[in-house]
């Protein structure tokens, strides 16, 4: 069980499941009436239209993810992955 804590890469993986997670469940929020709480993705989300933001959200979470990756920052990763787990369980409330 430590070995798979210690892996990198399976953080990594699970970090980008989570952050895909996180979109999915943001748009399904914004669809039934919730609001962006990011003050960043929500300018983004103004400025770039309806799905535009999810390219420039995907862009800079997938390489915060491989810096934190080819840094080995397991901790950060993991640390991150806590993060989106709760504020994707957060996004499903609001869009249940």
């Amino acid at each position: 069980m430590i070995a798979v804590i210690k892996d990198p890469t399976i953080a990594f993986v699970i970090y980008l499941l989570l952050q895909l997670a996180d979109t999915f469940t943001t748009i399904k929020a914004l669809a039934r009436g919730g609001r962006e709480a990011n003050p960043v993705v929500a300018f983004m989300m103004r400025r770039l239209g309806k799905y535009g933001w999810v390219v420039v959200k995907g862009a800079v979470g997938l390489a915060a993810g491989v810096i934190l990756l080819e840094t080995g920052a397991v901790l950060m990763l993991w640390l991150l992955c806590a993060a989106y787990f709760w504020v994707v369980i957060n996004n499903s409330r609001v869009g249940a």
